[in-house]
């Protein structure tokens, strides 16, 4: 399973970037190939003014991910999600490699819905 997390960093050390739109960086993790996690740059799109969530969420998409790990996700984001059946999980906190513990270890649940109203900073 492909697992996406949002980090502050570029390893599993980092901790999970509390905004899914306007995170620095998206960790993949493939946790069934057990190889190493991919580390990609959110760029220039996470400095504008709007629309980055829907933009961060189809790369997620593109990527492959079925699982998103993060902070908090507004509404057209999770929406692009949920329509490409990626499971969002919301209200993660520590670093990349807890959050990957805790959701083997089952003790993360998927939200039903955004966890925050559009346009929130």
């Amino acid at each position: 399973m492909k697992v996406a997390i949002s980090t502050s960093g570029r390893d599993l050390e980092c901790e999970v970037h509390q905004r899914f739109g306007r995170t620095p960086w998206m960790l993949y993790v493939d946790t069934t190939n057990k190889v190493e996690p991919e580390a990609v740059s959110s760029g220039d799109h996470a400095g504008a003014d709007q629309g980055v969530g829907i933009q961060t969420a189809r790369e997620v998409v593109a990527h492959g991910a079925q699982i998103l790990l993060t902070g908090h996700c507004g509404p057209r984001a999770y929406e692009v999600l949920k329509s490409a059946g990626v499971y969002v999980y919301t209200g993660v906190e520590g670093t990349a490699a807890d959050a990957l513990a805790w959701l083997a270890g089952g003790y993360l649940v998927p939200t039903g819905k955004a966890d925050r109203a559009e346009h929130w900073s």
